[in-house]
């Protein structure tokens, strides 16, 4: 059963960050729950590159539904 509504704290949206990190050099699944700590954590890529990342992130476990935004720096256009 899914959470209506569900707020990270800021230790919990540091776990966040290192779940998504660990994922994309290793790209297993499940991860680590940020909320639960239990290792169910899925995370779908859904970003709009290369503007930003959006990861989706949720856990069988405790219904954590989110998603996770990551803006990344403005891409570089070469001078004339």
């Amino acid at each position: 059963m899914k959470a209506d509504h569900i707020v990270l704290n800021d230790a919990e949206w540091y776990k966040a960050h290192e779940a998504v990190a660990q994922w994309k050099n290793t790209g297993s699944s499940p991860q680590v729950c940020p909320r639960c700590s239990e290792a169910q954590l899925t995370i779908t890529d859904q970003s709009v590159r290369p503007y930003s990342e959006w990861y989706k992130l949720d856990c069988n476990n405790c219904g954590l539904d989110v998603t996770m935004h990551q803006p990344l720096s403005q891409p570089l256009i070469p001078s004339v």
